[in-house]
């Protein structure tokens, strides 16, 4: 019984270690809305070595979906270098579930792949 728990615990250090899909960044943390050009999209660098099919979905604070999107091929995610993929989210455009422009407040995002959450945030939105 103790080989396996040690062989597990192996399994889940290379899997960190190694892993092939992780955020690397999110910015800007704050977006402003306000039309003049800046702070206006959310941005998610992350990389890929896989090619996994990534969702991203983003719920306000009370839980209620307000985006989803498969990124992985999708018009939006921009390569930058090898395996690592820039992918933006333009709320102002009214791009949500509900067609209307995003009320100020915070916002909490969860990007997985098909067998797990790779990793979720937040960012506020101020008007």
């Amino acid at each position: 019984m103790k080989k396996f728990w040690v062989s597990v615990l192996v399994i889940c250090i290379f899997q960190i270690i190694f892993c092939d899909v992780k955020l690397i960044d999110y910015y800007p943390k704050i977006l402003t809305l306000n039309n003049d050009g800046l702070n206006e999209n959310v941005f998610f660098k992350y990389l890929n070595d896989e090619d996994r099919k990534l969702t991203i979905k983003i719920y306000d604070i009370k839980g209620a979906l307000v985006w989803e999107e498969k990124i992985t091929g999708s018009l939006k995610e921009q390569p930058t270098q090898e395996s690592i993929y820039i992918w933006s989210w333009h709320p102002l455009s009214g791009e949500n579930l509900y067609s209307a422009k995003l009320p100020s407040g915070v916002y909490i995002f969860v990007l997985s792949d098909e067998e797990k959450i790779i990793s979720q945030g937040s960012f506020v939105v101020a008007k």
